[in-house]
């Protein structure tokens, strides 16, 4: 009955992602660090941990404490960014659904001007993505999804519903809610976010009607 669900379905591919990035400016904030969990049938079948070498990488010492950036591992592992990203991209086009927190308030801008700085056009992720901040916060406020509305829409609208209690669809506090074990002091590690973040959407995906 429910087989047309997302969540009924197994040969469905979903990249889980994350960017660490040099501050919060939407324009002009740089990625250093991209980070992805591939998952298929409620398995993980991939995990990715890349560093980014910008020549001109100028990461803000507020994100330096809040990723716990090792500017010495930073410059042993970073790779060039126009290789990453178009590495990402391949990533991206392979997924069926493009999965992360907050990643159409945020780190989508990150990834398209990213792109834009390195000659590389940027794939249309925004058809195929899911945002568990956004859709979190449907299922907190009660405003579920409804098949008769545009999904991507409804995401948009809810990122701007406006919610005054701190702290209220953090990745942590969606730990929490789904019983799913995190160390804190890992947070803000863009592999650490995703791993957490796909165990979040696996059981998140059963409160959502897609």
């Amino acid at each position: 009955m429910n087989e047309h669900l997302l969540r009924m379905k197994r040969d469905v591919r979903f990249c889980v992602f994350d960017f660490e990035t040099e501050d919060l400016n939407l324009f002009t904030s740089k990625p250093w660090q991209f980070a992805c969990v591939v998952g298929m049938n409620g398995r993980v079948i991939q995990k990715k941990d890349i560093y980014v070498r910008w020549a001109d990488l100028n990461i803000s010492r507020e994100a330096e404490q809040i990723t716990r950036f090792n500017h010495l591992y930073w410059e042993a592992h970073a790779r060039d960014p126009k290789e990453v990203f178009e590495e990402i991209n391949e990533e991206f086009d392979k997924a069926d659904w493009i999965v992360g927190h907050n990643i159409l308030g945020y780190d989508i801008h990150v990834y398209r001007n990213s792109c834009r700085k390195l000659g590389i056009k940027p794939l249309p992720i925004h058809k195929k993505m899911l945002d568990t901040y956004a859709c979190g916060k449907g299922i907190k406020l009660e405003a579920f999804y409804k098949p008769s509305d545009d999904f991507r829409n409804y995401q948009i609208r809810l990122l701007n519903e406006r919610v005054m209690k701190r702290g209220f669809a953090t990745l942590n506090a969606f730990s929490k809610l789904y019983d799913i074990p995190t160390d804190e002091s890992k947070l803000h590690d863009a592999l650490y976010d995703v791993e957490i973040n796909y165990e979040v959407f696996k059981k998140m995906i059963w409160n959502i009607e897609i």
